[in-house]
């Protein structure tokens, strides 16, 4: 984990300096990107781990947050957002980001209520340990 926390500061310092390239990328390319990985998501400002999201599908994630729930969120992509819809969450509206790609480093600005505004991205291929995807 400390490893993780200092990967998160050293990503805030250097996105934070004048001159460092952020662009907005199509949601299709971030989640060819990341389908069949796991990202971890790390708030901007604070380097605090947020969660961890399985991409098993360009339509299908697994979000595990600091509760350690699974949740399987479906994924739609109007209007260049990445949106989720989670099974389990009572939500009537989906939780949607902007992704940009920072020199390499995928970040995203999130979208609503109850989301850090701008997270880090960590692509790696650990597996979250999710019970299989739910078939209702």
């Amino acid at each position: 984990m400390v490893g993780d926390r200092l990967f998160a500061i050293v990503l805030a310092v250097l996105l934070g300096q004048p001159g460092t390239a952020k662009q907005r990328i199509a949601p299709e390319e971030f989640l060819a990107r990341v389908t069949g990985k796991t990202v971890s998501f790390y708030d901007r400002s604070r380097g605090n781990l947020v969660g961890v999201e399985q991409f098993l599908s360009p339509r299908l994630s697994v979000w595990r947050g600091r509760e350690n729930r699974c949740v399987y969120g479906e994924i739609t992509t109007p209007d260049g957002q990445v949106c989720f819809l989670y099974r389990d969450l009572d939500q009537t509206e989906p939780v949607c980001w902007v992704p940009y790609d920072t020199e390499g480093t995928l970040m995203v600005f999130g979208l609503g209520r109850g989301f850090g505004q701008n997270q880090l991205a960590r692509l790696n291929d650990q597996d979250l340990g999710c019970p299989e995807v739910p078939l209702s």
